[in-house]
């Protein structure tokens, strides 16, 4: 069906582009750029552009204008904060300059863009620098058609004239804070292109619709955004429109800081949206969360539910990791120690359903013999002096304050961990001294489970688990656990 409407829209394209007026003239046919009417939508239709991807310490923006004020439609230029030095704009009722921070001296309607688009129909995003000639029009109506052709068709990019633009496809999974650039089936129809350097059009609703439409990098901020809600985009490959652009910053200094306030920027972009995990098409991934010098991504835990899963998110991919290599650490030393241990609770029941940890869980848990506990360096120093160590590796190990257990740190200020629990036998039933009532699986258990030990590949290594795995997590949890997943507190999650 994919397939069919792809080809459908192509010779839709070619064929309606043929019949197009390539007269070379910007003519938006507004005539006044109204700030709050929106009930008039008759042609031609109410244009506007939106200019807010520029440096305050080098840009185009004053001739980006002049050359758009050729047109009736309104300018709006967009910076989250008052430019210095100050733009050299002209004063005019079709031109507004929005800083969306805030002045004690403003109003709300003065920084926000929005109230400045409510009057048009249909939004140019313009880069800094651009040039445009053709009809605008024209451009307005090719999206229309083919949008009524696929509906999923929300915007068109309009290339500069020496750019091929490519297309890719973008797989926005919010619930694992993870984005995937991959290459497209189509080279016109698509989620996202690979430059900055073209127009985009839209809808006035399509652009207000987004959460965040004014995050900047512009172009990545606002497909990360349209893709999340299924929109796609349709590349002029026939030139509608003559786009140019000036160069900027040749010099070797603002090159530079103009790298390092992008790289500031998609920062912000990924934190505002919740993306930790950003993946390339040449494989290349990018990280953003949470690494050994920072604090873990998610606050104290409170009813064994973190924060985000009310939000409809699992464990942050930078956690996830974290809490592997963590637990890898402590398998090795374990093992190397000839440390009694074996996979305990959601980390057992993690590892039974896919060898990995469970997509929402936030810690790893191990239980040992107590007896074990003089075999190991870290944990026997503990034990005597009651103070913590901070290995060769920079894991902390120490008491955990909540009970007679242990605890394995991913750094001093990052506290993604791994739980230790000391249980000893007594009559056969394995016990310990500290318990959790609100954990239905924390409970004793028969020995014979643990003798002898058993292995399970888990997070890429072969660990030691109790024989038996299902009966033993039928024992703990509950029958047929392994095969119903359920959040710890369910009925907490709307």
């Amino acid at each position: 069906m994919l397939i069919v409407v792809m080809l459908a829209v192509n010779v839709y394209v070619i064929f309606r582009l043929t019949g197009l007026d390539e007269s070379p003239c910007l003519c938006s046919g507004f005539k006044q750029f109204a700030v709050t009417d929106d009930s008039e939508n008759s042609s031609p239709h109410k244009l506007v552009f939106v200019v807010w991807d520029f440096e305050d310490f080098e840009n185009d923006v004053s001739d980006t204008v002049k050359n758009l004020s050729s047109t009736e439609a309104g300018i709006v230029i967009i910076s989250d904060h008052s430019p210095y030095p100050p733009l050299p704009l002209r004063n005019s009722d079709s031109v507004h300059l929005v800083t969306t921070d805030t002045h004690l001296s403003s109003s709300v309607a003065e920084s926000r863009p929005e109230f400045y688009i409510s009057g048009a129909s249909y939004v140019f995003l313009i880069p800094d620098g651009i040039r445009i000639t053709g009809s605008l029009q024209n451009a307005v109506k090719f999206l229309q058609e083919v949008s009524a052709v696929d509906q999923t068709i929300a915007m068109v990019a309009f290339p500069v004239d020496t750019i091929n633009l490519l297309c890719f496809d973008l797989n926005v999974d919010a619930k694992r804070w993870t984005l995937e650039y991959k290459s497209a089936e189509n080279d016109t129809v698509c989620d996202v292109v690979d430059s900055k350097e073209f127009v985009l059009l839209m809808s006035k609703e399509t652009l207000l619709n987004l959460s965040s439409p004014f995050l900047r990098p512009f172009s990545n901020a606002v497909f990360i955004q349209t893709a999340y809600h299924g929109l796609r985009l349709i590349i002029d490959r026939q030139k509608i429109l003559s786009i140019h652009i000036t160069s900027l910053y040749e010099g070797g200094h603002n090159r530079w800081k103009h790298r390092e306030a992008e790289q500031r920027r998609f920062h912000h972009l990924y934190d505002k949206l919740g993306f930790k995990l950003i993946k390339h098409v040449n494989g290349r991934q990018e990280w953003y969360g949470c690494n050994k010098d920072t604090d873990r991504c998610f606050d104290t835990v409170i009813d064994d539910m973190p924060q985000y899963i009310y939000q409809g998110r699992w464990t942050p991919p930078c956690c996830l990791r974290a809490l592997r290599e963590t637990a890898r650490h402590v398998f090795r030393i374990f093992e190397s120690e000839h440390v009694r241990y074996w996979l305990e609770g959601g980390s057992l029941l993690g590892a039974a359903r896919t060898g990995d940890i469970i997509p929402w869980d936030y810690d790893i848990d191990i239980g040992i013999y107590q007896d074990d506990i003089s075999h190991s360096k870290h944990l026997s120093q503990i034990y005597h002096t009651g103070i913590a160590v901070v290995d060769n590796d920079g894991f902390v190990w120490e008491k955990a304050t909540e009970g007679d257990f242990y605890r394995v740190q991913y750094s001093q200020s990052n506290h993604l961990h791994v739980d230790i629990f000391p249980f000893y036998s007594r009559n056969g039933t394995m016990t310990k001294d500290t318990w959790f009532k609100s954990h239905r699986q924390d409970t004793e258990f028969p020995e014979s489970f643990l003798q002898p030990l058993e292995k399970i590949s888990f997070i890429g290594v072969n660990v030691s688990v109790p024989n038996n795995v299902r009966a033993f997590l039928d024992f703990k949890f509950g029958v047929g656990v392994i095969e119903n997943p359920r959040l710890p507190n369910a009925n907490a999650v709307l």
